[in-house]
């Protein structure tokens, strides 16, 4: 289990408060479990507690430009692998 902590953003260089964004925390954790020899089964969740997050934006005033792009949502993958 990891989590990570980052605190308050400002995306752009005009330091605009529309697309600041506060500090959040994300909670990521898994499990591998080596059933044997040959097989492996391994459960991932990223962003579990789903965590509404900008990773960058733009607001270009002139051009009414104002865009944000967000990370991913909570996302889970499972995976079963075979050895031989």
């Amino acid at each position: 289990m990891t989590y990570a902590y980052q605190s308050e953003v400002w995306p752009t260089t005009d330091l605009s408060p529309v697309i600041r964004q506060d500090g959040y925390g994300l909670v990521n954790a898994g499990v591998i479990w080596n059933v044997n020899d040959a097989w492996t089964l391994s459960l991932q969740g990223t962003n579990l507690t789903d965590e509404e997050y900008r990773t960058t934006g733009y607001n270009i005033a002139a051009y009414g430009v104002l865009t944000g792009f967000y990370g991913p949502p909570r996302q889970y993958s499972l995976m079963a692998r075979y050895d031989f």
